[in-house]
């Protein structure tokens, strides 16, 4: 597969940070034989923005007295890259927000679509996961991202899981839409 430097990507305070080699090429294009899946031509209808449902989230993290109920706030941020260059960068907004969950998660919370820039050369996807603390809340975001090299058609939808559990990250589960509006 072939791998883009990629980001444990925190969307807070509209920041992005750079910490690895970490993308999965779930969609489009590749070189990794499994390509397809998405795409436009053949009279197909160009997508710009992405529905997201959440359906799953999974941690061996505790919080810091070591307790294991967890209060994690979770959304996703889809990027689109052309040229090597972000050219929009838009968030679901929290899709799950509870406390004393555990350290995992069931069930299906959808977004609103998400747009994007229908040009660009690749669409990413990143989950940002925060364990809310009262004295200093802590970022377990999965260190990979969902990735197209190919932007999908509208209609062309899936599931993926990015991520590990693990101590300190999170393994998000969730299902994508791709439509046209």
């Amino acid at each position: 597969m072939k791998k883009v430097l990629a980001c444990s990507v925190t969307f807070l305070a509209l920041s992005l940070f750079s910490c690895g080699d970490t993308g999965v090429n779930v969609g489009g294009g590749g070189d990794d034989g499994g390509g397809g899946g998405g795409g436009g031509g053949g009279g197909k209808k160009a997508s710009n923005a992405v529905v997201i449902t959440l359906t799953g989230w999974e941690t061996k993290e505790t919080d810091l007295l070591g307790d294991t109920k967890l209060d994690p706030k979770i959304s996703f941020t889809v990027t689109a890259i052309q040229g090597g260059r972000v050219v929009s960068n838009n968030s679901t907004g929290a899709l799950l927000d509870q406390d004393n969950v555990g350290q995992s998660w069931s069930g299906n919370a959808r977004s609103s679509p998400v747009p994007f820039i229908s040009s660009a050369d690749e669409l990413r996807i990143y989950a940002t996961v925060i364990e809310k603390d009262p004295l200093a809340s802590d970022d377990i975001s999965p260190n990979y991202y969902a990735s197209w090299m190919d932007i999908p058609s509208a209609g062309y939808s899936g599931s993926t899981s990015i991520g590990q559990s693990a101590k300190g990250t999170s393994k998000v589960t969730f299902s994508y839409q791709f439509i046209s509006q």
